[in-house]
């Protein structure tokens, strides 16, 4: 037991080691839109939606990193007897594989996918058809859970890309509704 765990401990600084060089903070901010999935979405429309956040580029090797973020994100949508659109805040934490493909010195293809976790800070208080108000969290559920994918290009410090994400969790318990996003993102490493 004990050989294992300083093989363990080994990888994991060597790992460690290697990574440091290519490791790197990012600021991140994106807009796109968003709205709802599923088979009761009846009515339901893209609405205007953005991030913001820092992320970190873990370097695994030249060609592949792990990629976490903490954004703020806008999960917004329009329906059906509604004003305007029907905005919620949520705070996200999106673990990224990232596979790098050298297009040349300067310029980077990366495209990357995993899960993400995100939770309901705040959103908008709705009239429903002319009834009682109610925050948009009294009927929409705060914890999410779902995956992204993407693809950018890096070029020295500056990343310009394009994502889509998808909830697994229902958007509410009464229905088949599910969060759906797509944007373009910019980056700047540091």
């Amino acid at each position: 037991m004990k050989k294992i765990l300083i093989l363990m401990a080994l990888v994991c600084a060597v790992l460690n080691l290697s990574a440091q060089e290519d490791s790197k903070w990012s600021i991140k901010v994106g807009a796109g839109l968003s709205s709802l999935a599923g088979s009761d979405t009846d009515g339901a429309k893209n609405a205007f939606a953005y991030k913001v956040g820092v992320g970190y580029e873990l370097g695994i090797s030249e060609s592949f990193a792990i990629e976490p973020a903490l954004m703020l994100t806008n999960k917004s949508f329009k329906a059906e007897g509604i004003e305007g659109a029907i905005n919620r805040y949520y705070i996200e934490l999106p673990v990224l594989a990232a596979f790098k493909i050298a297009l040349n010195d300067e310029m980077k293809l990366i495209i990357n996918a995993g899960p993400y976790v995100a939770y309901g800070l705040f959103g908008s208080d709705i009239e429903w058809d002319g009834y009682d108000t109610s925050n948009i969290f009294d009927e929409y559920e705060r914890f999410e859970a779902g995956a992204q994918a993407g693809v950018k290009v890096a070029f020295g410090c500056f990343e310009v890309g394009a994502e889509y994400n998808r909830a697994f969790t229902k958007a509410t318990s009464d229905f088949k509704q599910y969060t759906q996003g797509f944007g373009l993102t910019f980056g700047y490493k540091f």
